[in-house]
């Protein structure tokens, strides 16, 4: 299993939006999963963005190829004392894999997770003023073309 981990800053919540909704077009059109861990108002911006860009989501998400999570909820899962426990972080990312990996999708699909990270008070807050926003996923190569070399 090769695993690749890429962050990137991004200065407002439209290049945040417009980064992952392309990200995960791409990996939806290649029959990939996408994991997305976001805010309610940025999971609702970036669903809107990819049926603008008419993926098909829906069934993506029947499929179980579009997993939408929430970020607070994630956090909250892996916070010990107010802060991230490696352990449970591993953990509960390696739960959502597992779950992926039981949709219907045939042969051996990647599963890219585009994770929002931002300041815990602040997500747990839910008042969605992120400040300074950063992801970790595939880049769109990686997603576009799955048996390519790494």
């Amino acid at each position: 299993m090769v695993i690749r981990h890429e962050i990137e800053l991004y200065s407002d919540d439209a290049a945040l939006v417009d980064s992952f909704a392309r990200l995960i077009g791409a990996i939806l059109r290649s029959r990939n999963v996408a994991i997305v861990v976001a805010t309610e108002s940025h999971r609702v911006l970036i669903l809107q963005r990819l049926r603008t860009d008419l993926v098909n989501v829906d069934i993506a998400a029947k499929q179980r190829r579009y997993i939408p999570v929430d970020a607070a909820e994630m956090l909250s899962t892996f916070m010990v004392h107010g802060i991230p426990d490696p352990a449970r972080c591993a953990k509960a990312l390696g739960d959502l894999i597992t779950g992926a990996d039981k949709g219907p999708t045939k042969g051996d699909p990647r599963v890219a997770i585009c994770e929002e990270c931002c300041n815990s008070s602040t997500l747990c807050s839910g008042d969605g003023n992120l400040g300074h926003n950063h992801s970790q996923r595939l880049t769109e190569r990686d997603a576009a073309f799955p048996s390519s070399p790494q």
